[in-house]
């Protein structure tokens, strides 16, 4: 470097860290079924271990190159897949009737997120410091929100011709 300014856009001045969208592992599972009477059974489940959060770390103060901001360090608790993080499980069911030689109308059923799984976001990410009195941050790692709605339900026609 000849000058100060030059050394700062070197790319060892930019670390490497994960993105926001950084989830590590997801499985989608789809399916379709035919059962008796023309019904149609199909189902979309999703099983995710989870969004990253960034970490605000202050265990060592807030004195320069004390404090650390770790870009999306911070992971989800539970074990994939079974116990995943994010989990949704959608069911339809459908039923087409032929009304005339070239048009059939369908009356479908839908539930989205049939097991009401809260899928959490908004962790607590903040890392007090090492000698605070108040001791550690008894919520780091504990989600604030809600980031997928509830349970649905929705009924459904079509026109096809």
């Amino acid at each position: 470097c000849l000058a100060a300014t030059q050394c700062l856009n070197q790319v060892k001045n930019f670390p490497r860290h994960p993105t926001a969208n950084d989830e590590r592992n997801r499985i989608v599972f789809s399916g379709i079924l035919g059962l008796p009477w023309d019904l149609r059974f199909s189902t979309l489940i999703t099983l995710g271990s989870g969004l990253p959060y960034t970490i605000l770390d202050a265990t060592n103060g807030f004195g320069p190159n004390e404090f650390q901001v770790r870009l999306n360090e911070g992971r989800q608790k539970g074990s994939f897949p079974f116990d995943a993080p994010y989990q949704s499980f959608d069911f339809r069911l459908q039923k087409d009737f032929l009304i005339a030689n070239l048009v059939s109308v369908g009356v479908s059923g839908e539930v989205f997120n049939a097991t009401n799984h809260n899928n959490f976001g908004c962790f607590e990410n903040f890392i007090r410091i090492a000698n605070d009195p108040a001791g550690p941050n008894p919520n780091f790692g504990k989600p604030n929100c809600v980031t997928t709605p509830a349970r649905r339900f929705q009924v459904g026609l079509n026109v096809a011709f």
